[in-house]
């Protein structure tokens, strides 16, 4: 309830799309039920998708939120420049990786480089999501 809170601080509401092109992860499944629980309609995208898939799949639902991880993060910036979103949410499958792996994987994300997204887009972390910025909802906005 936390994260649809914020969800629905950011502006989302009843009717709204959000693409989320992430593979299996607790973080898809957190942003699913918040989303249904602020009434908004989760549009699942492939991760390996390329940019313009995932352009047309902003384009043909009027999504209003697009949802990456930060290590697949190129077709999400490469859709942002022939289409436009209110919000890029970025999320990591970091905390749940053995600690072997942790230090590889921030590597890679490291390697990446810092995410360039248009102007009119704001940029968000999921850690963002999780804070106490707004307060829980306490009612579904769904009728589910």
């Amino acid at each position: 309830r936390q994260v649809a809170g914020n969800l629905q601080k950011l502006g989302i509401k009843p009717g709204d799309r959000i693409v989320v092109v992430l593979p299996n992860s607790p973080e898809y499944v957190v942003l699913w039920f918040a989303a249904q629980y602020c009434g908004a309609e989760v549009v699942p995208g492939n991760p390996l998708y390329p940019g313009r898939d995932v352009a047309e799949l902003i384009r043909r639902t009027d999504a209003k939120m697009l949802i990456g991880l930060d290590v697949r993060l190129e077709p999400c910036t490469d859709a942002l420049q022939e289409v436009s979103v209110d919000y890029l949410l970025v999320t990591s499958v970091r905390p749940h990786l053995p600690a072997s792996l942790r230090a590889i994987y921030s590597l890679k994300t490291w390697l990446n480089g810092s995410i360039k997204v248009p102007a009119k887009t704001k940029l968000l972390r999921m850690e963002s999501l999780y804070a106490r910025k707004a307060p829980p909802m306490e009612k579904s906005a769904s009728n589910d």
